[in-house]
């Protein structure tokens, strides 16, 4: 009926009217179409949007870490580490790892003009001597020449090339200027004898103390660190485009002052086609562009849409609208005409005389329109109720006239609910509000609006995407609006668990103590998903190994890449879990432990898709074990040292006494003897053999840390004389001992003992060296005044030059040595030997060191070794010995002595030795013992003679019981150890001396006389 009198209104013809209801559905039709299709069209140029602002920061990233890499090369010279070409050469290997694209890295320092003859004679002396700075404008300015270079395209014709006159010599003086690092513009080079264009990236190295961003002290400037990277390879990390989107990146160098023919630097196309276009070719289509600020330079960076893919972001939701709006319009415009033809036929009908007639003629054509009117709403029927989306229909006071079945069951309704209803009858004011507020947007603006909307309705929450667009009637003015609604709600909760499980998952993952790892099987292990934790680890962030900047393996020790690689392969290929230990370099250089435990990922056929993994640091866990292992080696070395110690002590405490009984026995016997009876040079040698045994029961106290060393005079030739004979029983048998002791060498401030360690150390690592074969070992000693260049590579230099020094040499024909187990021989148990403690160098260096000397030590694999000694010579005469005189008439004195010693030979040898003294004698076998003869008669013993080790009462213990009985006692210690030291805490009333086991009758008459005078 509404129908009928909007048509009975109108005054055209059928044609006319029919025909303008055709024009306008099918021109509304277009429009909704296109409207819809420039939608999706401005989502994917938003799509691109994003993706160029992630390719920017891809740009600026990739710029950043080779400055970061720079400052690995310009921390060592802040802090003045790298002083030679071999250490230069070290990182900037290191840098080249990671950083394959730099094809030269070079350091040019700041020569002054004032120091430009020291830097040539430097640099002559390294590399070649006839070299000097290269294309100075000016010999007499400041220079910056290139004093190291490495790289594949490094050539030493590049050397001492002063950069001032270079074709980026202003971005020097802008970094120095500014303290920042400088990006150079495009700049044609020789690489490899090509020609070619290169950028240059250069960070400015400034003392490590005040190195600071900002500060206005050019004092402190050292010199550049530069890399060289070839033009075509300055973005190399935007070679690879996305696998989702396809763009076309055109970057540009819009810094002031750029040629145009260098304005150019980097381009990519997703097409077929590779030639790079104009600037202003790539702008003739859409395109984005977006500025970087970066090195001192401003670049653009340009993106824009590949046709092919812009092609395939639409959907087939425009063709739809078209198309039910093409049946829309038809079925209007059929039921037009049968309307205009069933009211053209009735007035025929009342002007006609013969209705029989006029029936039969207009009968067929309305038979025919009524049946093209139903066809036209059952296609229109079809297509509402066969949408997937939800289709309404309202009228400009936000009536429903019209909706299809998806729509009522998305909000639970019957269809009959909504018709001829408001939404402030249907849902609650706030969702009545929002949705009147859309559709006035709609009714007022008469352009199509897109939007999401969610509703929280008693059948739960509904997200929806909505597109409106006005019904426009033939008079222009806005009859309604129709919406079509997607329910996206099950596709928002999915995402929303997804985001959530991925949250959940990142945090989780973020708080292990490393880094979790995805790698995709596609023949290089790529990964996609690296979990933040690679920053504390590696120094690197997720993105740098995601987008390739930093691959896995280059941060492994290139010692343990093949060792971890084949342990992970092997596991994978058998299907287990595996576990790997192994060292990565971070970025700052540090080497760290990592525990890496991972396993394979495989579909149903067996392939491997994926290998997921977890690398954690264990660096304080393998300090802490080799510190362990360490503490626990050298707790074993200290029992079993202790263990020797006690022993040996034990062993020269007994051995001492032995000795006093001999030496004493035949001091007694040479007194009963005529001075010329042969017999006399008997018991000299008997002596001389006990003293030297004396000396080697010293050395054992000494070892075992009972020892006192005395320093005095003495002549090497004369120690290596009496030392080395004692040697033949221990040295190989096939050692030849050969001797060039120069006379009259001046002699030495040291101790004897030591000495002779130091050259029974050296003598008997010598025949460890000869082995199982004939050799010579040659000890030679002679005078010298070293210099600095002869003390080049000593392991040892002497505190002070200028005077004489004593070389002791020793020399073998042995095995030999490397350089590498020389710079190891001198730590402390360190051993090349099966059973050795590993203390005989280190104890030589100790005892070297301690007489201001000096240490070089030479060897050759197969030649042999060399040992040099030096000693400060110290002027006067040598002590080789005490000489003693004999008097015509041995001091005498009366008196009488107690001896306490749990020696019998020791009580009964003493006793002798003072009656010859012209004592009277009284033994004790302990200190009770003495105690009680003591306090019978204390003020007729005029000395006693008191053994220090003795079981029940120690000699300490006796004194003071002795003391307390008659204070001014006078008191001569004895012992097989050096105890003068503890002598000294003991000084009372009483006069308290100390002679060491064994002594001879002179020794202990000297005592005597002191004690008694």
């Amino acid at each position: 009926m509404r129908i009928s009198a909007i048509l009975r209104r109108f005054v055209f013809q059928a044609p006319v009217v029919v025909s303008c209801v055709v024009l306008v559905g099918a021109g509304c039709s277009y429009w909704v179409s296109r409207t819809i299709r420039l939608a999706e069209e401005e989502r994917a140029r938003d799509v691109l949007l994003r993706h160029a602002r992630a390719e920017q920061q891809r740009v600026q990233e990739q710029v950043s870490a080779r400055f970061a890499a720079l400052e690995r090369l310009g921390s060592p010279f802040a802090f003045r580490r790298i002083e030679d070409q071999a250490a230069f050469r070290s990182v900037a290997h290191r840098i080249a790892e990671t950083h394959p694209e730099f094809v030269r890295i070079e350091w040019a320092p700041f020569v002054a003009a004032g120091d430009r003859l020291a830097f040539e004679q430097r640099i002559q002396k390294s590399a070649s001597p006839t070299l000097h700075i290269q294309g100075a404008v000016d010999p007499a300015a400041d220079a910056y020449p290139v004093q190291y270079i490495e790289g594949p395209s490094s050539a030493a014709a590049d050397l001492a090339r002063d950069l001032r006159t270079s074709d980026f010599a202003a971005a020097l003086d802008l970094a120095r200027a500014h303290r920042r690092p400088v990006l150079t513009g495009k700049y044609p080079a020789s690489l490899s004898g090509q020609p070619d264009e290169v950028v240059a990236y250069i960070l400015p190295v400034f003392a490590a103390e005040t190195n600071a961003v900002g500060s206005s002290n050019q004092d402190d400037f050292l010199g550049f660190a530069i890399g060289v990277v070839r033009a075509a390879e300055v973005l190399s990390s935007l070679r690879q485009g996305s696998a989702e989107v396809a763009t076309d990146i055109l970057v540009l160098d819009a810094t002031p002052g750029t040629p145009p023919s260098s304005r150019q630097i980097f381009y990519r196309t997703a097409d077929l086609d590779p030639s790079t276009p104009s600037e202003a070719e790539f702008r003739s289509h859409w395109f984005t562009e977006i500025p970087v600020a970066i090195g001192e330079r401003v670049w653009l960076v340009l993106h824009r849409g590949n046709t092919a893919w812009l092609s395939g972001q639409g959907s087939a939701l425009p063709l739809l609208f078209l198309f039910g709006g093409l049946v829309l319009t038809g079925s209007i415009a059929a039921y037009v005409f049968s309307a205009f033809r069933a009211q053209s036929g009735s007035a025929e009908d009342k002007s006609e005389t013969s209705p029989t007639s006029g029936s039969s003629v207009d009968a067929i054509p309305d038979a025919s329109a009524a049946a093209q009117l139903r066809r036209s709403q059952q296609l229109l029927n079809a297509l509402m109720e066969n949408s997937p989306s939800g289709i309404f229909v309202k009228d400009v006071q936000g009536r429903y006239l019209a909706v299809n079945r998806q729509f009522a069951e998305m909000y639970r309704r019957s269809r009959e609910e909504f018709v001829g209803r408001s939404d402030l009858d249907l849902f609650s004011p706030e969702v009545a509000s929002r949705l009147r507020l859309s559709d006035t947007r709609v009714l007022s603006s008469a352009k199509p609006i897109e939007l999401e909307e969610s509703f929280s309705l008693p059948a739960g929450t509904h997200t929806s995407i909505i597109h409106k667009f006005p019904l426009i009637g033939e008079d222009g003015r806005v009859h309604g609006l129709c919406g079509i609604t997607t329910d996206i709600s099950e596709r928002k909760r999915a995402e929303a668990e997804i985001r959530e499980n991925r949250r959940q998952l990142e945090s989780l993952l973020g708080q292990l103590p490393g880094m979790a790892f995805r790698l995709i099987n596609d023949g290089q292990m790529t990964p996609v998903y690296v979990s933040r934790g690679a920053l504390g680890l590696t120094g690197h962030g997720a993105r740098d190994f995601i987008e390739g900047v930093v691959r896995i393996p280059d941060v492994i020790h290139p010692e343990d890449r093949e060792r971890s690689r084949n342990a992970i392969a092997g596991a994978v290929k058998k299907r287990r879990g595996f576990e790997v230990e192994y060292r990565i370099i971070d970025r700052s250089g540090k080497t760290k432990w990592v525990l890496e435990r991972g396993q394979g990922v495989f579909d149903e056929e067996g392939k491997l898709l994926f290998i997921e993994g977890l690398a954690i640091d264990i660096t304080q866990r393998k300090d802490a074990e080799s510190e362990k292992l360490l503490v626990e080696r050298r707790l074993l070395e200290g029992q079993k040292l202790e263990s020797i110690g006690v022993l040996a002590g034990g062993i020269a405490h007994d051995f001492n006494n032995l000795l006093t009984g001999i030496i004493g026995n035949a001091n007694l016997a040479a007194l009963e003897l005529p001075s010329a009876s042969k017999v006399q040079g008997n018991l000299k040698q008997i002596e001389v053999a006990s003293q030297r045994a004396a000396e080697l029961c010293q050395q054992m106290l000494a070892y075992a840390g009972k020892g006192r060393f005395v320093v005095q005079r003495i002549e090497f030739g004369h120690l290596v004389e009496t030392t080395v004979p004692l040697l033949r029983a221990s040295i190989s048998k096939r050692a030849h001992l050969k001797f060039e002791l120069t006379p009259g060498v001046p002699a030495i401030l040291a101790d004897p003992t030591q000495m002779r360690q130091i050259v029974m150390n050296l003598v008997l690592n010598a025949s460890e060296a000869l082995g199982e074969q004939d050799g010579e070992i040659t000890i030679s000693t002679k005078i010298l005044k070293p210099t600095e260049e002869y003390l080049v590579g000593a392991v040892l230099a002497p505190p002070e030059l200028g005077n004489d020094f004593v070389v002791l040499e020793v020399r073998d024909t042995g095995c030999g040595m490397t350089q590498e187990t020389i710079a190891k021989i001198f730590d402390p148990f360190f051993t090349t030997k099966f059973a050795g403690r590993g203390l005989g160098l280190a104890a030589v260096l100790g005892i070297i060191r301690s007489h201001k000397g000096a240490l070089k030590v030479t060897s050759k694999p197969g030649v042999g070794s060399t040992f040099t000694l030096l000693f400060p010579v110290v002027p006067g005469p040598t002590e080789v010995g005490i000489v003693r005189k004999n008097t015509a008439a041995p001091w005498r004195q009366e008196g009488l002595a107690l001896i306490v010693d749990d020696e019998d030979h020791v009580r009964n040898v003493t006793a002798g030795m003072l009656n010859t003294c012209g004592l009277r004698t009284e033994t004790a076998r302990d200190g009770y013992e003495g105690l009680d003869l003591f306090r019978a008669k204390p003020q007729s013993f005029d000395i006693v003679l008191l053994d220090m080790t003795m079981p029940r009462l120690s000699g300490e213990e006796t004194l003071l019981l002795l003391r307390e009985i008659r204070p001014e006692v006078r008191v001569l210690f004895m012992s097989g150890y050096n105890r003068r030291e503890v002598v000294e805490t003991l000084a009372g009333d009483g006069v308290l001396s100390f002679i060491q086991k064994p002594f001879t009758l002179e020794t202990l008459r000297e005592h005597l006389q002191q004690i008694l005078a």
